[in-house]
């Protein structure tokens, strides 16, 4: 199967150990049906899943990005010097995101897991922030990204 990772011993015995990451488009990899499942398609700023692949910003507006179910999405903001405020927008009743926001050094600037229809983080910072947006308990949705 095309997103097994396979590992066969000199006695014969083989494993075929699912990867997701060898899979499109939010789907997962099933060891016999190979890559199912599919109904979520990443935006254009993937892959940015961990802190050390953000994607790189400016202040302004994003709009049509997407969390897939059990993913989160890094931004990196650099230069800013003084306040600022991060928002992102969507439909809760669709899934519920969360934001965070840190500094250069892993230092957290703020946090906001509410349970309306949009997340704000408020803080300052001179250099660099890591935006992380991510949804609760693996949720799934649409949304759009401010900074300012």
């Amino acid at each position: 199967v095309d997103c097994t990772v396979d590992t066969c011993l000199a006695d014969g015995t083989c494993s075929h150990v699912p990867d997701d990451g060898r899979c499109s488009g939010g789907m997962t990899c099933d060891a016999q049906q190979g890559c199912i499942g599919g109904g979520c398609a990443d935006d254009t700023f993937e892959q940015n899943d961990t802190r050390g692949e953000a994607s790189s910003i400016s202040t302004g507006s994003y709009p049509d990005l997407k969390i897939c179910a059990g993913d989160e999405d890094w931004y990196r903001v650099s230069g800013l010097s003084g306040a600022f405020t991060v928002s992102i927008h969507f439909t809760n009743a669709s899934g519920d995101l969360d934001l965070a926001v840190s500094d250069a050094q892993g230092g957290s600037l703020g946090e906001s897991q509410g349970v309306g229809d949009s997340e704000t983080v408020q803080s300052s910072a001179s250099g660099d922030i890591y935006i992380r947006v991510y949804g609760y308990s693996g949720a799934e949705n649409s949304y759009s990204l401010s900074v300012n």
